[in-house]
């Protein structure tokens, strides 16, 4: 269950799984170092979610006034039209 968990890159579970693992098996060397390298992925996707986070974010900004710039060059252009 634990080494599925891993490979189907569901960190939280695997972590869960092997800190149960730890409780049982202190010095079980597969699982201490599973789980450091669990925590460093789980590190790596929290940041990765937080740049597109960001990103999201910035996207919505740009398009708001992406969408403002170009109401104002059709109504500039209407302003033409009626000379």
């Amino acid at each position: 269950m634990f080494l599925r968990a891993e490979m189907s890159q569901d960190y939280h579970l695997a972590k869960k799984l092997c800190q149960m693992i730890l409780i049982y098996e202190p010095e079980n060397p597969e699982a201490k170092e599973f789980f450091s390298l669990i925590e460093e992925m789980l590190l790596m996707e929290k940041a990765r979610n937080l740049e597109e986070d960001d990103q999201g974010s910035e996207e919505e900004s740009s398009g708001e006034s992406e969408g403002e710039s170009s109401e104002l060059s059709e109504e500039s252009s209407d302003e033409c039209e009626d000379e």
